[in-house]
């Protein structure tokens, strides 16, 4: 059951390919440590800090690399202090080398898991007052999130106009998927030719127009592919004018070759997967492309991850960001999802946080430079209850 939509490929962005910076070219040619060190001090010097990143991030994979680094910390020089300032943390990430490098690209961002829907309101009127996303009083506002309190949903283009975001789309968590390929991973999708990405489940409209936008800002030549069970959703996306290659496919059942594509994602599909399991049959026929493969979640889990596997090219990633519902809590969630992946094939290579915008106007506004790296300077981020996950096929 494979049905097209439109035209198989369009050129999602009229603008140049940005230049690959040196530090990744060495880095994809597989130098040694040594040459690797020589350009990150090199890039040091020239006031690159964004490339020196990418040279300490990736010797630090390595243990001759970090020996390398910590011989070179004995120095004296600007860049031997900067590397002591970063082996004094006791646990080296990338915020600690972003904060050493004094790289910006944060705006403000909330933890607000235990916070109320009062107080995210309060957080989001106040940025969007000052963005100009609003005119209305404080009072006003409000009294339209109890409106709307259960209405509007991940269909609606109403979404991209939220200011206290209610619905799950890709553009809301594009911070998210971008912070889980990072830098390095960014660059290795913009230095292909014309690469291959693939999202499954459109969650309509928006999602797929975001998705699109996505995959431009990372590499403006990239192909980017929407498959959908839901004609509904399918129809919505084409009456949009959406420059995505669409087909009506099932995520465990895909309707692509072994090895075609060079990057896939997944946005909040697992719990409709779930709802069609716990509602039975009758829920399933109201759809007929729905094939059922077994009576349990994982079964269906399993296929989608294995599918997923088989048409990532070695070496790419498959970007995922979920949120836990009803019974399945997130740890539980978390664990099931990484031992599927794993049984199937996949390296779980973890995820350093799961931002996402807090007001829907901001959604898939995110600018990523020249160098590979996600900025939101001036945004207002939330991190949710949502978990991202990156695993990459050997």
């Amino acid at each position: 059951m494979t049905e097209h939509f439109g035209e198989k490929f369009e050129s999602v962005s009229l603008e140049a390919k940005p230049d690959i910076p040196k530090i990744f070219e060495l880095i994809s040619s597989g130098a040694n440590p040594g040459a690797l060190a020589q350009q990150a001090e090199a890039d040091f010097k020239a006031g690159k800090m964004e490339e020196t990143y990418l040279g300490l991030e990736k010797l630090m994979e390595s243990e001759d690399g970090e020996s390398l680094l910590l011989e070179m910390s004995e120095h004296k020089s600007g860049f031997a202090a900067t590397l002591k300032m970063i082996f004094a943390s006791p646990h080296v990430d990338y915020l600690v080398l972003e904060n050493a490098l004094n790289i910006q690209r944060w705006g403000e961002m909330f933890d607000v898991r235990a916070m109320s829907t009062q107080q995210m309101a309060y957080l989001s009127y106040h940025y969007s007052s000052k963005k100009g996303y609003t005119s209305l009083s404080y009072e006003d506002f409000l009294a339209q999130i109890q409106a709307i309190e259960s209405g509007g949903g991940h269909l609606e283009d109403t979404i991209d106009s939220q200011i206290l975001v209610r619905s799950n789309s890709f553009g809301n968590d594009e911070p998210s998927y971008l912070e889980l390929l990072g830098p390095l991973g960014i660059l290795e999708l913009r230095s292909l030719a014309h690469p291959n990405f693939l999202l499954l489940g459109s969650l309509g409209a928006p999602s797929a127009r975001h998705f699109q936008k996505y995959a431009a800002k990372i590499n403006p030549d990239a192909r980017p592919h929407v498959i959908d069970v839901d004609l509904e959703h399918l129809g919505l996306i084409k009456s949009s004018g959406s420059k995505n290659s669409l087909s009506r496919a099932d995520a465990r059942i895909l309707p692509f070759a072994d090895g075609s594509m060079d990057s896939v994602s997944c946005n909040h599909l697992f719990h409709f997967m779930y709802d069609m399991l716990s509602d039975g049959l009758s829920l399933r026929a109201k759809d007929p492309g729905y094939v059922p493969l077994g009576d349990t979640f994982e079964t269906d889990l399993r296929a989608l991850l294995g599918e997923a596997f088989r048409v990532l090219r070695p070496g790419r990633h498959f970007t995922l960001v979920e949120r836990p519902w009803g019974k399945a809590h997130a740890d539980n969630l978390l664990s099931i999802i990484t031992k599927l992946a794993g049984e199937e094939g996949f390296l779980a290579t973890g995820a350093p946080m799961t931002p996402s915008f807090a007001v829907g106007f901001d959604n898939g506004s995110t600018v990523v430079d020249e160098s590979g790296f996600p900025h939101y300077e001036d945004k207002l981020l939330f991190l949710r209850t949502n978990m991202g996950l990156m695993f990459t096929k050997p």
